[in-house]
C-alpha cells in the first residue's frame, strides 16, 4: 500500500485546472463565481479569509488578467 501524505488535504474535488477556471471567473465578475472560488479554496484547507485574501493579493498584482498554473503556487 503507497504510504498517504500527511499534508495533502482532499476536502475538495476540483482539479488545478478547474480552480483556474473559477478564479478566472471571479475576475470576470461572475456573481457566482467568487462563491465558488471561496467554496474550492475552503476545501483545500484555507479560510474563508485566507482565500479572501489570496484573491485580493492575485487580483491586485494583475496575475488574474492572463491565469497560469503557477498561480496555484502563490495560493
Amino acid at each position: 500500500a503507497a504510504p498517504q501524505q500527511s499534508g495533502a488535504k482532499q476536502g475538495a474535488s476540483l482539479s488545478d485546472d478547474e480552480i483556474l477556471s473559477l478564479v478566472r471567473s471571479l475576475y470576470e465578475g461572475k456573481a457566482a463565481g467568487k462563491a465558488k472560488v471561496i467554496s474550492a479554496l475552503t476545501g483545500k484547507g484555507f479560510t474563508r479569509e485566507e482565500a479572501e485574501s489570496r484573491i485580493r493579493t492575485l487580483m491586485g498584482q494583475g496575475d488574474l488578467y492572463a491565469p497560469r498554473p503557477d498561480i496555484l503556487k502563490v495560493l
